[in-house]
């Protein structure tokens, strides 16, 4: 298993990252990008890797508590695009002349919460009201994202709590539900259309943004195999399996290989969370007393 822990070291992960970057702004042009949408993509590069390793040095794990009330924030981003008067459709909010899709970039915060903190009810509850307006949007990718994400973690505990299950059945109706829905949204050729796109345009090209779709969850793969936390890198795993199965069977954007600056944003976060380690925990202090005469 060597060749696991080589692929899952802080080298392997940046070099996949730094690849997976330049096939991206490729694709998209070769797609028919315009040039507005390579500097929005490039400057979520930026800030993705900015935030990644701030992350990757970050020791801090939340309590039950302070997982709640993560998941509760994250829940009141992605309530806020309800909001938007789009055509049955509601993903996105507008920051400045940037559009944004909270649930691309709390996802993985969601799943870490879930990972590091005991669930209690009111983390369970939280996460079932995330995935029932992950539903309404619709957005069946993300659905399902946290679906297989939920199914992993609970795979690499062995044993579930009663609110994990709750979380789990929730996520599960959410995910049926949401696939059911029409979404009447067309698919755009640099975004959801990307790989056969830039294949038509130029084949080596198509063929290498196309594995490096497939690859996005390897790091997490690997690092659920290779040891560490297995549990935050197991429900990464499920998280990004699912992002990109709803592209490969849906009508939903290429994650991080295509145009989209929220999913280049979220999967960095992902590595920077997966790249993190928890503070030692302080060795006892033995208290020597001199022997009384």
């Amino acid at each position: 298993m060597k060749w696991l822990e080589r692929a899952g070291t802080v080298g392997a992960v940046v070099a996949q990252a730094a690849v997976t970057a330049i096939i991206s702004l490729i694709a998209i042009r070769l797609a028919g990008g315009p040039g507005s949408a390579l500097i929005v993509q490039a400057g979520a590069l930026a800030v993705g890797a900015l935030i990644a390793v701030g992350l990757a040095f970050n020791s801090w794990r939340p309590g039950p508590k302070g997982a709640a009330v993560l998941i509760g924030v994250c829940l009141a981003l992605l309530f806020a695009t309800l909001g938007d008067a789009g055509p049955g459709v509601h993903r996105w909010i507008a920051a400045g002349p940037i559009v944004l899709q909270p649930a691309s970039i709390v996802l993985p915060f969601v799943v870490w919460a879930l990972t590091v903190a005991r669930t209690n009810w009111w983390a369970g509850a939280l996460t079932g009201a995330f995935a029932l307006v992950l539903a309404i949007q619709p957005d069946a990718a993300s659905a399902t994202a946290l679906l297989l994400a939920l199914v992993a973690l609970a795979v690499v505990r062995g044993r579930v709590a009663a609110p994990d299950v709750t979380a789990l059945l929730m996520a599960l109706a959410a995910a049926v539900w949401s696939w059911t829905r029409a979404d009447p949204l067309p698919a755009i050729a640099h975004v959801e259309r990307v790989v056969p796109e830039a294949f038509a345009a130029n084949p080596a090209v198509g063929m290498a943004a196309g594995s490096l779709l497939i690859l996005l969850s390897l790091p997490f793969v690997v690092r659920a195999f290779a040891g560490g936390e297995r549990a935050v890198a197991a429900g990464l795993a499920g998280l990004w399996i699912g992002l990109v199965a709803g592209n490969l069977f849906g009508n939903y954007p290429a994650p991080v290989v295509g145009y989209g600056a929220s999913l280049v944003v979220g999967w960095l976060v992902s590595l920077g969370l997966v790249l993190s380690r928890p503070r030692p925990a302080p060795a006892p202090q033995w208290a020597i007393h001199p022997r009384e005469r």
